[in-house]
């Protein structure tokens, strides 16, 4: 059975069109003004999009060695934007910076308009992947889909600041659209695609390892080498070993105040298991306690049925470092509960996955009790699968 034959039109479960008419309405048009409202600023430097718009400039016109020194971030960004505000590092796999280069080319306000165009394009791209989905709700609800996408706090920060999670969100939703039709091994392809945020992409590969999706898990590890490859192609072998030392840095090492103001990361702006036991617990237990709870949601994960959206969940939960934008990847997992729910509780629960975000976005920005619901989700999700919904790759043939 696929997704699109479990109609949700018969009225059985909760009026969905009752629940979310209000909240997604007024989450988009919320978010709409705050995109109008921050664009002057943005366009002026003020956004994640200086990062990347200077590490391509700095992989295109030789600098490739240096684009993990900080310093020389630092002294590049400054240069390019002309605003004294402090830089942001730029923390992926440099094969990302092929993809940003171009848009060095142009200055950086007319490349930050040229990002926003592409960001609203892949949305559109993610969104068509996803069509299923978005159908089934459709038949409760017509006007559904475009709020839900679109009006959601991390899908506005994404456009807002320039942000790379649209590509992300549309890596994703492409491997699940190569998963429904079969293609296991284009869909581990494009997973490993998403490695410039490998917090993400990891945790899903090894779901499907575990799941014994032997031509997923072969197509993402052959992609994988190819790309960590042409990662240390590009920066070379300093420029790599000062790469993962910054990741130590930005994740074991981020303990005192110093280090959150230098890399500008705060643990409780983070929707996952670290950002919420960083809330709960002293310093010297966050560590151990986020490997056990990271690892008992990647193992009750592994036990259930092959589900891409409950891969996408987990993701999002264990990643040790996942801030608000990157939980644009969620709107996969909410479509999903919403579109193929059971019981009234997936729908309360992809409701609170969805306006959660803005909730918390006044009251200092505590995303990290996100958390939560999505903990909660996971079980509700996991059964949506149980019961059929989500079947395994092998089972469509």
């Amino acid at each position: 059975m696929s997704p699109t034959q479990n109609s949700i039109g018969s009225g059985r479960y909760l009026d969905i069109k009752t629940l979310l008419r209000s909240p997604a309405a007024f989450i988009f048009f919320l978010q709409l003004g705050v995109f109008l409202a921050c664009t002057p600023l943005t366009m002026r430097g003020y956004s994640d999009f200086r990062q990347l718009y200077t590490a391509g400039w700095m992989v295109r016109t030789g600098h490739a060695g240096e684009l993990y020194n900080l310093d020389a971030q630092s002294q590049f960004q400054q240069i390019l934007i002309g605003h004294p505000i402090p830089p942001l590092p730029f923390n992926h796999l440099s094969y990302e910076s092929l993809v940003l280069a171009p848009l060095s080319l142009l200055p950086f306000r007319a490349a930050y308009l040229a990002s926003a165009a592409l960001n609203f394009a892949l949305l559109a791209f993610a969104m068509r992947l996803i069509s299923p989905l978005i159908a089934e709700i459709a038949k409760t609800w017509k006007r559904l889909p475009l709020p839900v996408i679109l009006g959601t706090v991390p899908i506005a920060i994404c456009l807002v600041q320039g942000q790379d999670s649209t590509m992300l969100l549309t890596l994703f939703a492409a491997a699940w659209s190569a998963l429904d039709s079969g293609h296991e091994v284009k869909a581990g392809v494009l997973v490993a695609l998403t490695l410039f945020k490998f917090q993400f992409s990891i945790p899903v590969f090894i779901l499907f390892l575990v799941w014994r999706r032997w031509r997923f898990a072969g197509g993402f590890a052959l992609a994988a080498l190819l790309i960590v490859a042409v990662s240390l192609w590009i920066t070379g072998r300093d420029g790599f070993l000062t790469y993962m030392h910054m990741l130590t840095s930005m994740s074991v090492g981020l303990t005192t105040a110093a280090d959150m103001s230098k890399y500008q990361i705060s643990p409780w702006m983070m929707p996952n298991i670290r950002g919420l036991l960083d809330l709960c617990l002293p310093a010297r237990a966050v560590g151990i306690g986020t490997a056990i709870g990271s690892l008992g949601v990647l193992v009750y994960a592994a036990l259930k049925r092959p589900s891409f959206p409950l891969a996408v969940l987990v993701a999002m939960l264990v990643s040790y470092h996942g801030l608000i934008h990157d939980a644009c990847i969620l709107q996969i997992p909410i479509l999903a509960m919403l579109a193929l729910r059971t019981n009234p509780k997936q729908t309360l629960l992809a409701n609170a996955m969805l306006v959660s975000p803005a909730i918390l976005f006044p009251v200092g920005q505590l995303y990290c009790l996100m958390t939560v619901p999505l903990i909660w989700a996971v079980p509700e999700l996991a059964q949506v699968t149980a019961a059929g919904l989500v079947p395994a790759p092998a089972e469509r043939h």
